[in-house]
């Protein structure tokens, strides 16, 4: 039976285990229970230690592999790919944006990105943009974009 699996606020449960040592040190009789008991809560916490990072560290491995997978999949088709988080910050390109704008990702964080968009489709890609941050609705729009010899499709 698994009983830890998943993701854990790890200083929670440290917390836990130390609040669950308070108890267990206040508990009537513990004075003559306590040089038995050391020995067991001592292995219980390290078993406990020893779990929770291997959990960190098994996330961690699971979380670069997806990274890693989804990286390949966007660099695989013949499309631009980029996202972004919550807050509308910018945070990939797939290789194709780069190949075809000719920009770095520096050069296309923040608001960069709006210099590459012609100017006759800007207003309402920027109209879509903000209404899809704001109401979490799909952000579905077709904008021409200008590439390294500055032409637009």
């Amino acid at each position: 039976m698994t009983v830890l699996s998943g993701s854990y606020d790890f200083g929670l449960v440290a917390v836990s285990v130390a609040l669950a040592a308070l108890v267990l040190i206040a508990a009537p009789g513990y004075a003559a229970r306590a040089k038995r008991a050391r020995g067991w809560v001592r292995a219980a916490a390290s078993s406990l230690l020893d779990r929770l990072r291997a959990l960190r560290k098994s996330d961690r491995a699971t979380a670069r592999e997806r990274e890693l997978y989804f990286q390949t999949m966007a660099d695989a088709i013949p499309e631009i790919i980029w996202t972004a988080d919550p807050n509308g910050m910018d945070d990939f390109f797939n290789q194709r944006c780069f190949d075809y704008t000719g920009l770095t990702l520096e050069q296309l964080r923040g608001a960069s990105w709006q210099a590459i968009i012609h100017p006759d489709d800007l207003e309402g890609c920027l109209a879509k943009w903000t209404s899809a941050l704001q109401t979490g609705n799909p952000y579905d729009v077709e904008y021409r974009l200008r590439g390294k010899d500055g032409g637009f499709r």
